[in-house]
């Protein structure tokens, strides 16, 4: 009997890709597309039953709004009012997209959950991991918080493909024409987050805004909104200084934020961690602050069950509070956490 699959279609061409080859290699395939709100998915929820369609397979929605209200959009908003750097792509893997809707699956009687994300998984002595994709848009930084049992039944097709194979497989199934652009937006936001934001916080947007400080913490201009900032920032600032500054802290107590000509980060705290394997402490690893950054070395030191103090080799420029790090032994993904708190070399 044919195995069955259910995937993940955005109507973007990495997930509708990944459905023909899964038709290539004999599952039993179903589409779907989650709505997550009323506002922003009945065009993905349109494009994907078009691409459906023109592959032959079945395809059903899943109403995970509630869910993706509570555990990511809440999420994203509390975490900026908290003067921190959310990301809610990582949230939504764990929590929404291989967390409710992956055992909505099981419950199905579907054998896997497919997606289009550029991530190698693969099983050695029975054990699963996850390795860097060799494509630019290498996607593993978002399953930093994924378990075993996740990953059992997960399955990226395109994962080991370029950009061009991609885009040729789409013109050879004849679907390429149904696909619509790809987006690097939040799914969740129609334009600007600092925008969103601020509609977010109609009644007490006052209450956040404050004052640019220098590194003797005198004022040295206003701001716009502690959310409209995150740790490393050089451009958006609306500030002359004659200088080129950086957004070096941002306090919530006193809304302030401190601003440095000049600052390196030599160590961070990481919280709320998760392992996919087991390992032993302490480990050198390279360690990536946020997606798409460089890949920084470094010693992860374990201090307890949920706290790792990681020292970099070399001081780093960008690390945010509230943002993932996420680890890897030469490219196998091997966990990652939340940066709790950052410590800056001194000069």
């Amino acid at each position: 009997m044919k195995k069955k699959v259910i995937i993940a279609m955005s109507g973007g061409i990495d997930s509708s890709v990944a459905a023909a080859m899964l038709l290539d290699q004999n599952f039993d395939v179903v589409g779907t597309t989650f709505r997550l709100s009323e506002s922003c998915d009945k065009t993905n929820v349109e494009d994907a039953k078009k691409i459906s369609s023109a592959l032959g397979i079945k395809h059903i929605e899943f109403d995970i709004s509630k869910e993706f209200q509570k555990k990511v959009v809440n999420y994203f908003i509390s975490e900026y009012l908290s003067g921190r750097t959310p990301n809610p792509c990582v949230i939504c893997n764990k929590k929404i997209k291989f967390g409710i809707a992956l055992q909505k699956a099981l419950d199905m009687k579907f054998e896997f959950f497919a997606t289009g994300h550029y991530a190698k998984i693969f099983k050695k002595d029975n054990q699963y991991y996850v390795k860097k994709s060799e494509h630019k848009k290498d996607q593993s930084y978002y399953f930093c918080l994924l378990n075993q049992n996740q990953l059992m039944h997960i399955l990226t097709p395109v994962a080991n493909l370029t950009k061009s194979q991609v885009i040729k497989i789409a013109k050879e199934k004849k679907i390429a024409s149904f696909i619509k652009k790809e987006s690097q937006d939040i799914c969740f936001i129609n334009g600007s987050y600092r925008k969103f934001m601020k509609m977010h916080t109609p009644d007490n947007f006052c209450n956040f805004l404050g004052y640019f400080v220098d590194e003797n913490k005198k004022r040295i201009g206003r701001h716009e909104g502690i959310f409209n900032y995150t740790v490393g920032q050089r451009k958006g600032l609306n500030i002359s200084t004659g200088k080129r500054m950086y957004v070096k802290e941002i306090n919530v107590k006193d809304k302030s934020i401190m601003l440095s000509e000049n600052f390196k980060i030599e160590s961070i705290l990481v919280c709320n961690l998760n392992f996919l394997n087991k390992l032993n402490f302490p480990i050198r690893a390279f360690i990536q602050t946020r997606y798409n950054s460089d890949l920084n070395f470094g010693t992860i030191v374990l201090l307890n069950d949920d706290e790792v103090l990681i020292n970099f080799d070399l001081p780093i420029r960008f690390a945010s509070p509230g943002q993932f790090a996420v680890f890897y032994v030469e490219n196998i993904l091997i966990g990652g956490g939340i940066i709790q708190k950052i410590f800056f070399k001194n000069y």
